[in-house]
C-alpha cells in the first residue's frame, strides 16, 4: 500500500521512532537509472530539483561520500578545479577552435553576432586561465560536438580514486537488494 508524504511524515514525527529511506534499484526505469550511472561517471548531476536522475544521483553521492557537482543545465561542462593544467589547454584551444570555426560560417552575416561569439571565447578562456586550478568554472560551449570532447576531457581528468568509487556505487545499482539513502 502506498503511503501519501504527509502520513510519512506524521509517523516520522512519533518520538523514538526512525524513518528509513531506501533505493531498490530493481524498480528504476531505464532512463532513470542510465542517467543516475551518467551523474556518477561524470561528476555532474544534472537537471536540477525535479530530475529524478540527479536527485537520486546526489542522495548516492552523498551518502558513499562521492564529490558530485550539481547543475540547471544538461549542456554545460564543468572544468573541475583538481583538472590538469594540459587538459585545461585542450578545453581552451576547443572552445578557440569552436570559436573561430562560427566566426567563419557564412550564414551568419551580423556582425553583433560575431561581436558576441568573440567576447564569449574570449571570456571562457579567460575564466579557464584565471580561475581554474582555484575553482570549478562551468562552461556553456557553442556546439555539441565540442561540448562532448569537452565532456571527454573533463571526465579523462578525473582521479582515478574517484572512478572507482562512482564504479562501486554503479554496481549496487545492478543487485537486488536495497540501498539505505537516509535514516531520519
Amino acid at each position: 500500500m502506498a503511503h501519501t508524504v504527509w502520513q510519512v511524515a506524521d509517523s516520522a514525527r512519533i518520538p523514538g521512532t526512525t524513518t528509513t529511506v531506501q533505493l531498490y534499484p530493481q524498480r528504476l526505469s531505464k532512463g532513470i537509472k542510465t542517467r543516475v550511472i551518467a551523474a556518477l561517471r561524470s561528476g555532474v548531476a544534472a537537471g536540477g530539483n525535479r530530475a529524478f536522475g540527479a536527485i537520486i544521483a546526489r542522495k548516492l553521492a552523498l551518502k558513499f561520500n562521492l564529490p558530485l557537482r550539481s547543475t540547471w543545465d544538461s549542456t554545460a561542462v564543468f572544468v573541475a578545479k583538481e583538472v590538469p593544467k594540459n587538459i585545461r589547454d585542450e578545453v581552451v584551444s576547443l572552445i578557440q577552435a569552436d570559436a573561430t570555426a562560427e566566426l567563419l560560417n557564412p550564414k551568419h552575416e551580423y556582425t553583433t553576432y560575431i561581436q558576441q561569439v568573440k567576447d564569449n571565447a574570449v571570456q571562457d578562456v579567460r575564466m579557464i586561465n584565471m580561475y581554474c586550478g582555484k575553482v570549478d568554472y562551468q562552461l556553456g560551449f557553442f556546439t555539441p560536438e565540442i561540448r562532448k570532447k569537452a565532456h571527454k576531457l573533463c571526465r579523462i581528468a578525473s582521479s582515478p580514486e574517484r572512478l572507482a568509487k562512482a564504479e562501486e556505487i554503479i554496481a549496487l545499482l545492478d543487485k537486488e537488494d536495497p540501498i539505505t539513502i537516509e535514516t531520519f
